[in-house]
């Protein structure tokens, strides 16, 4: 299991100070011989990659996308900035 440090960046609604949360995802890397599989355990999300850095980019990517559609206010929806 792997601690994913995330910065999310969010504005405020006078768009005039930018707020800054640290969230830490964990997750879970199996190497299956192949490939690399790995899995948020916050978040229903999976995703692979021949390498580790590649899964590790793979889940950023998927755990952003995630956020975003599930954000129920535009002005609050997350970025993640690094895994």
């Amino acid at each position: 299991m792997a601690n994913l440090a995330n910065e999310v960046a969010c504005q405020n609604s006078d768009a005039t100070a930018d707020c800054r949360r640290v969230r830490t995802i964990h997750a879970l890397f199996q190497y299956d011989g192949e490939w690399f599989i790995a899995r948020c355990l916050e978040a229903p999300v999976t995703t692979q990659g021949r390498t580790l850095a590649v899964a590790k980019k793979n889940l950023r990517e998927a755990v952003e996308l995630y956020l975003e559609t599930w954000s129920a206010r535009e002005d609050l929806r997350p970025t993640v900035n690094a895994i």
